[in-house]
């Protein structure tokens, strides 16, 4: 093999290498890409994550809130029994 030869056959070896280089670059582009939309779709469902603690932090609240009045109505129901027996029994005594 001369050395024209040799130098052409080097010659495809490094065009071939730099074609490989290319695919390769545009695969890390398109891969960079990719990330930055999975990283932006990460932040938003991280928002969306928030906004809907937020509202499951109130609804619980609420039920909360709900329970304890519920809780309150009851008791002043009993509250209503008993002062509605205290006056039936005074009524009776004043008949």
């Amino acid at each position: 093999m001369t050395d024209s030869e040799k130098l052409d056959l080097l010659l495809a070896q490094i065009q071939g290498i730099n074609g490989h280089i290319g695919q390769i670059e545009k695969q890390n582009a398109d891969t960079f890409k990719e990330l930055m939309n999975v990283e932006r779709e990460v932040l938003k469902n991280q928002d969306a994550i928030k906004v809907l603690n937020a509202k499951y932090d109130t609804l619980r609240l609420k039920a909360d809130n709900s329970t304890l009045l519920l809780k309150l109505i009851d008791r002043q129901a009993e509250e209503m029994s008993e002062l509605k027996e205290r006056v039936t029994q005074l009524e009776s005594k004043l008949a």
